[in-house]
C-alpha cells in the first residue's frame, strides 16, 4: 500500500521503496517464525527464557570495583563495598527493540540446521554506542542454553567471536565474561544443563595472555617479586561481584614503594595440577573456588570453552598449534569428537578489509570446513553438510554483500535493521530531536601554524571545565581524547602539551584575571596518557579502568587523566560513558575511520559529545573538508568508502596457497603425522581434497564477482 501511494514526484525512487519493503517484510516473517518457535517448542522457549534471565542478571551486577582494604587474613578480608546479589540501579534492564528483533531473526536458523537462512550472513548495522554487543551476547546465551537443553553432554566450543584489535578484544572479553558467569550460576541451580560448566576463553597471543602454564607461573611470580611487572591475565576484577583481582597496590599508594613481596589476589598456582587458575578473592562469591575463565592457551586446547573470544590473526597459528583443533571439536586423530561451533560472530566487520581481509578470507575457507558438521562422514554419506551460522556487526560499511562474499563465500546476506521509506524512522531507530547528541566543530586558521592552533585549542578546552559549577557537569569534559593519524604527529603534540600549553595556560590566567579557585593548574606529566600500539599489552586494561573513573572534584587528582593521546587503536573498543570531549588533528583518511573515532565520545544521552577537528592550512584535503563541512556531516554515513577483499587474486594465491595447505593438514591429520619426518609419506588424498576445496571456493567467489 505504501509503495502505491508514492507521488509522481518520487516515482523515480519507487523501485528503491519496493526493495526496502520487500527486505522489511522478509525480516518481519523471520522474526515471526522465531516467535512462533519460542511459543510452540518447549526447549526453544526455555532457552529463550534462560537467555533473558542471564542477560538480566549480568546487567544487575555491581558496577563499582570492590577494592580490598584489609588483606591480613582470608577469613577477615575486607572490601570497600560489601558483596551484593544484585544492583538494579536507577533503571531496570530492558531490551532495545532492534536487539530483540535481531535475536528473533536468528532463532530459526540456529535451531533448524537445514534452514534456508543457515547460510545467510546477517549483518547488524547500527550506530556506535547503540548496543550491538548486547544483541549478539543475547543470541550467544540462547544458543548455548539450547545446545545444553538438547544434549547436556554437548560441552565443546559452541560460539566463536572474533575481533581485530587487542584493545577491543580485552574489553569485550570482560563484558562477555560477566554473561558466562551469569549463565554458569544458572546452570548450577538446575539439573538439565549438564555437569560441565559454561566457560569462556580468550585466545589472542603471548603478549596479551599466557601461551603456556609456565609463562603464566612466571608472570605470577614476577608480580609478587617486582613492583613493575604487570599482570597478563586480562581480568582485573571478578566479573560477577567486581572484587579486585591481581596485584594489590602498596598501602602508601606509591608505585615505587620498595617491598620484598607484593600481594596478588585472585590468581592461584595449583602446583599439584601444574595449572594457574583465576578465582574471586571474596569467599561470599559463588566463584571463590574458580572462575569459568580460561586465559592460558594450553588450557583452552585441553578444555575448550563454551564461548571463545579470539582475534582473527590468532587463527593463522593453526599450522603451528595443531592441538588447537580441539576448539573445532576435532580429536587428536583428526576425527570429529564433539559438535563443532555452530555460531561465528565477527564484530567490527569493516575492519576486515584490504590485506587483512584478503588473508582472513582465504583462511576462512578452512576454518569453515573445520566448523562444518557431517563433512564427508563415510559412515553415513546421506547426511547433509551443516555449516555454522555467521553473524556480523558494524556501524560503518558500504557494499557489504560483496565484502561478505569475499570473506565467507556466502552468496546471501542481509542487513538488519532493514531501511524504511524515510531516513528519520526505520521502526527500530528514529531520529532523536530532543537530546543534544554530538556536535562537530571544524577549526581552520590560515593565519596560524597548526602548532599554534593546537596550543590555543588544547589550553582553552583544558581550562573551560573549571567554569562549570558542579562536579557532574565538569566530569564529561575533564578528559580530552586527542586523536592523531600518525605516531609522528602524536609525538610532536606530546611535547607541545607539556611546554606550550603550560605557558599558554599561565598567560590565560593572567590575561583574564581568573580567580584562584577556578584556575586549572598546568598538565603535569602524569596527567597525560598515551594510548597507541606502543602501549604494552599488560597496560591496556589498567588504562581503560583509569578512564572509567569519574572526577571526584579534587584539583590535581592524579588518577584522572586530562589528555589521552591516541592513534587508530581507539577507533573501536572504547565504550566509556563518561567521555564527551575529543579533538582530532587533521581530517582522518577515510569517512569510516572518522565516524568510528568520533563515536568514542558522547555515548550517553545526558552527556552530549563535542568533536573539534583541527584542519591544517597546508593540506588541500583539509581545506576542502572545511569548505564542505556542513554538507559533509549532513550525509556522513552515505560517504563511507567501500572496502576491498580479494582472497583469490593472483598475489594472494602466491602468498597464501602453501600456508593454507598446512593449515588444512593441521585440522585433518593425526598428531603423530607432525612428530617426525623419518617415515614421511606425502598426504595425497588430503592434497587432492585441499585442491578441490580451494578451487570450489575460488570459482564461487570469482564467479559471483564476475571476475
Amino acid at each position: 500500500k505504501l509503495t502505491k501511494d508514492i507521488s509522481k514526484k518520487d516515482y523515480f525512487y519507487s523501485d528503491v521503496a519496493k526493495n526496502n519493503m520487500e527486505k522489511a517484510n522478509e525480516s518481519l516473517q523471520r522474526m515471526r517464525r522465531g516467535l512462533d518457535l519460542i511459543k510452540g517448542d518447549e526447549k526453544i522457549g526455555e532457552a529463550f527464557k534462560l537467555a533473558n534471565k542471564a542477560m538480566y542478571d549480568q546487567q544487575t551486577r555491581p558496577a563499582n570495583k570492590r577494592l580490598i582494604i584489609n588483606n591480613e587474613s582470608l577469613k577477615d578480608r575486607e572490601f570497600s563495598e560489601k558483596y551484593k546479589e544484585n544492583e538494579i540501579g536507577s533503571r531496570t534492564p530492558t531490551w532495545r527493540p532492534f536487539q530483540l528483533g535481531f535475536i528473533l531473526l536468528n532463532i530459526e536458523p540456529l535451531v533448524n540446521e537445514e534452514s534456508e537462512y543457515r547460510d545467510c550472513v546477517d549483518l547488524l548495522w547500527f550506530p556506535t554506542g547503540g548496543g550491538k554487543t548486547e544483541a549478539y551476547l543475547g543470541l550467544t546465551a540462547f544458543n548455548l542454553f539450547y545446545r545444553r537443553l538438547m544434549n547436556p553432554d554437548d560441552s565443546g566450543t559452541a560460539v566463536i567471536t572474533r575481533y581485530t584489535l587487542r584493545l577491543l578484544t580485552a574489553q569485550q572479553f570482560e563484558r562477555s565474561a560477566k554473561l558466562l558467569c551469569s549463565m554458569e550460576n544458572i546452570r548450577r541451580s538446575r539439573d538439565d544443563l549438564g555437569i560441565e560448566e559454561f566457560s569462556i576463553g580468550i585466545w589472542v597471543g603471548g603478549e596479551v595472555t599466557p601461551n603456556t602454564y609456565n609463562q603464566a607461573k612466571d608472570n605470577l611470580s614476577g608480580m609478587i617479586k617486582d613492583n613493575y611487572i604487570e599482570s597478563i591475565f586480562v581480568i582485573r576484577a571478578c566479573p560477577w561481584c567486581n572484587a579486585e583481582i591481581g596485584k594489590l597496590e602498596p598501602k602508601d599508594g606509591s608505585r615505587s614503594s620498595r617491598r620484598t613481596r607484593n600481594e596478588v589476589v585472585g590468581i592461584k598456582n595449583l602446583k599439584e595440577e601444574n595449572k594457574v587458575i583465576i578465582h574471586c578473592p571474596d569467599q561470599q562469591c559463588p566463584f571463590y573456588e574458580k572462575l569459568p575463565i580460561s586465559v592460558v592457551d594450553v588450557d583452552i586446547y585441553e578444555n575448550p570453552p563454551s564461548f571463545l573470544v579470539a582475534t582473527v590473526d590468532k587463527l593463522a597459528a593453526l599450522p603451528w598449534r595443531h592441538e588447537s583443533r580441539s576448539i573445532f571439536g576435532l580429536g587428536s586423530d583428526g576425527k570429529r569428537k564433539n559438535n563443532p561451533p555452530n555460531l561465528i560472530i565477527q564484530d567490527e566487520l569493516h575492519l576486515i578489509s584490504d590485506t587483512l581481509g584478503t588473508t582472513v578470507g582465504f583462511n576462512e575457507t578452512f576454518i569453515e570446513r573445520f566448523c562444518t558438521k557431517n563433512y564427508k562422514q563415510k559412515e553415513d554419506p546421506s547426511l547433509n553438510q551443516i555449516k555454522p551460522k555467521i553473524i556480523c556487526s558494524t556501524a560503518t560499511i558500504r557494499n557489504s554483500q560483496r565484502q561478505i562474499l569475499g570473506l565467507y563465500g556466502r552468496e546471501k546476506s542481509t542487513l538488519f535493521p532493514p531501511s524504511g521509506l524515510v531516513i528519520e524512522d526505520s521502526f527500530f531507530s528514529i531520529e532523536d530531536t530532543e537530546s543534544e547528541g554530538k556536535a562537530y566543530l571544524g577549526i581552520y586558521t590560515p593565519g596560524l601554524t597548526t602548532q599554534q592552533t593546537q596550543t590555543n585549542i588544547y589550553s582553552a578546552l583544558y581550562q573551560v571545565p573549571k567554569f562549570f559549577e558542579s562536579i557532574e557537569e565538569q566530569d564529561p569534559w575533564w578528559t580530552n581524547i586527542c586523536y592523531f593519524g600518525s605516531i609522528r604527529e602524536l609525538g610532536s603534540s606530546q611535547v607541545l602539551i607539556r611546554e606550550n600549553v603550560v605557558r599558554k595556560l599561565k598567560f590565560l590566567h593572567q590575561k583574564y584575571n581568573i580567580p584562584a579557585d577556578l584556575i586549572a593548574y598546568p598538565p603535569y606529566q602524569n596527567l597525560v596518557q598515551e594510548l597507541t600500539g606502543r602501549l604494552a599489552s599488560s597496560r591496556v586494561v589498567p588504562v581503560m579502568d583509569d578512564l572509567s573513573v569519574s572526577l571526584k572534584g579534587e584539583e590535581g587528582d592524579k588518577s584522572i587523566k586530562r589528555f589521552i593521546l591516541a592513534t587508530s587503536i581507539i577507533e573501536v573498543g572504547i565504550d566509556i560513558p563518561r567521555l564527551s570531549l575529543m579533538t582530532i588533528l587533521n581530517q582522518p583518511k577515510n569517512t569510516s575511520q572518522y565516524i568510528q573515532t568520533s563515536g568514542r565520545v558522547g555515548r550517553t544521552k545526558n552527556k552530549p559529545g563535542l568533536i573539534a577537528t583541527i584542519y591544517s592550512p597546508l593540506r588541500p584535503r583539509d581545506r576542502s573538508h572545511y569548505e564542505k563541512f556542513t554538507s559533509y556531516h549532513q550525509k556522513l554515513h552515505s560517504l563511507v568508502e567501500p572496502t576491498s577483499v580479494t582472497p583469490f587474486s593472483d598475489a594472494a594465491i602466491n602468498k597464501l596457497l602453501h600456508g593454507g595447505f598446512f593449515m588444512y593438514l593441521a585440522g585433518k591429520m593425526p598428531f603423530d603425522f607432525f612428530d617426525g619426518i623419518e617415515d614421511f609419506n606425502f598426504p595425497e588424498e588430503e592434497y587432492k581434497d585441499y585442491c578441490e576445496l580451494v578451487k570450489e571456493r575460488s570459482d564461487l567467489i570469482l564467479g559471483q564477482m564476475n571476475i
